[in-house]
């Protein structure tokens, strides 16, 4: 935008500006506010879950002080058994009684003081949420007339801006920061997605290692000759599922390294190459199991190994987009407060002369007035051509026809070059019919001094019509 058009578009929108200006300005302390009120209900909240669960400990406490209390309480029995006590051992029970009551009055006055303080909380809690509303109802108020000014100077500003190369600088800037922030959370997303992947790796290694303890336990029952049938059965689906687990959990880990090429290849374990089978008479067969638990579990520890290093790659990916989210905030507000201060400079100088408003000769050779595409629709005044036809040179025949061009339509009217007079394009055309005396149009094309005839449709009236042509007939069969 050159310097012309963006004084004038400040001028334009300078009252604009001030509007919205002095609206800010009413709520400029309502995000502050806001914070505070927020930590308000926050604390409240917790403070009065602690008090809750003060509530119900001296609830617990009061209950427990008032069974001992109340003489109603005390079972038959005791009661009877009192009846047959010495008379100091009666004054140390009214001691006791004395000093249950007292201590049952002073739980239940604990008691009834955090209750009544639980209800001033709430009280004070209810007015804070509500208090919150109004800020979080002017906070959206505030974010609106921010954003229209947002929208005004990026209107006025956006693209290059001459005479304001630090404005250009900082747009820049905030561009590139948006395009930090996209990669920063694509590599979030993959290493993520990287860790989620390598999660449910680590599950089906662990249901893999369960199978393949099953087994050999199946396999120790085999070699002291206990289980049969059955055992072998159990041992063989076991291994089989521990089989097909490894091999998932493998391809996990293949999925897992097209997100983040910083996740290493594992050891590839036996058990998941092949499923171990048992030869006949084969005793030390658990013992193959074991080794094989022992390759799985070198596999799993690397796996482990290599998940806690994804989630720590993803942790700093999280902390990168936060960091570049707020690097754009940052710079936006930098660009927000350089446009400020640039729209409230020309509109000063604007007012006191300092720079004159544009006028229209100002604009004058720096757009091209549009180009006319007015269409002449009708012609004042009629012409008139003559039509001259002629037949194979024998006659000739010429029509004057006076036509009023006004009346043609206007996509018929054709203007010559160089001339004033106008041709009409005509609308009856039809296609010549053959001559019967020629046998094709193609085989026998007009000479320079023939002549095509013309069909009696384009003729004027009177012309003498031609005979048709008639059909070719079909052969005749030879007989015999």
């Amino acid at each position: 935008m050159s310097s012309t058009f963006l004084q004038q578009a400040i001028a334009e929108h300078s009252s604009r500006h001030t509007e919205l200006l002095n609206s800010l300005v009413q709520l400029e302390s309502v995000p502050e506010s806001l914070k505070e009120q927020t930590r308000l209900v926050d604390d409240l909240q917790a403070e009065l879950e602690e008090c809750e669960a003060n509530v119900a400990r001296l609830f617990e406490n009061t209950r427990s002080q008032r069974r001992n209390a109340d003489p109603g309480i005390i079972s038959g029995g005791l009661k009877f058994s009192q009846v047959f006590r010495s008379r100091k051992e009666k004054e140390k029970d009214r001691e006791r009684e004395e000093r249950n009551k007292r201590l049952f009055a002073e739980a239940m006055a604990e008691e009834t003081k955090e209750r009544d303080r639980r209800a001033s909380l709430e009280q004070a809690l209810t007015k804070a949420q509500a208090s919150k509303t109004d800020f979080l109802n002017k906070m959206q108020e505030y974010d609106t007339i921010k954003a229209k000014i947002d929208a005004l100077y990026t209107l006025i500003f956006n693209g290059p801006t001459p005479g304001f190369p630090k404005e250009d600088e900082l747009e820049q800037l905030v561009q590139a920061s948006y395009s930090v922030v996209e990669r920063a959370k694509a590599g979030y997303n993959s290493e993520n997605e990287a860790l989620e992947i390598l999660s449910r790796s680590e599950r089906t290694f662990r249901e893999c290692q369960a199978k393949l303890k099953d087994a050999i336990y199946w396999a120790t029952a085999l070699a002291m000759l206990a289980g049969g049938r059955t055992a072998e059965a159990k041992e063989t689906a076991s291994l089989r599922l521990a089989n097909s687990l490894a091999l998932k959990a493998q391809g996990f880990v293949r999925e897992a390294q097209q997100f983040s090429p910083h996740i290493r290849t594992l050891e590839y374990p036996s058990i998941a190459r092949e499923m171990p089978t048992r030869k006949e008479n084969d005793t030390e067969f658990h013992e193959v199991l074991k080794a094989a638990a022992a390759e799985l579990g070198n596999t799993y520890s690397q796996l482990l190994s290599e998940r806690r290093a994804c989630a720590d790659r993803t942790a700093d990916a999280k902390v990168a987009v936060q960091n570049a989210e707020q690097a754009v905030l940052d710079r936006k507000k930098e660009l927000h407060e350089l446009r400020k201060e640039l729209f409230l400079d020309v509109v000063s100088k604007l007012k006191s002369g300092e720079l004159a408003e544009p006028t229209d000769l100002d604009f004058e050779g720096l757009q091209d007035a549009p180009p006319s595409y007015e269409l002449q629709h009708s012609v004042s005044h009629p012409h008139s051509y003559t039509h001259s036809d002629s037949h194979s040179g024998s006659h000739s025949r010429s029509h004057s026809h006076t036509i009023s061009l006004s009346s043609m339509p206007p996509d018929l009217i054709i203007a010559k070059q160089h001339t004033g007079s106008l041709r009409q394009i005509s609308t009856d055309f039809a296609a010549p019919a053959y001559d019967s005396a020629l046998s094709s149009p193609i085989s026998h094309p007009f000479s320079s001094t023939q002549t095509p005839s013309t069909p009696s449709a384009s003729r004027p009236g009177g012309a003498r019509s031609r005979t048709a042509r008639p059909l070719p007939r079909l052969p005749q069969a030879n007989a015999g």
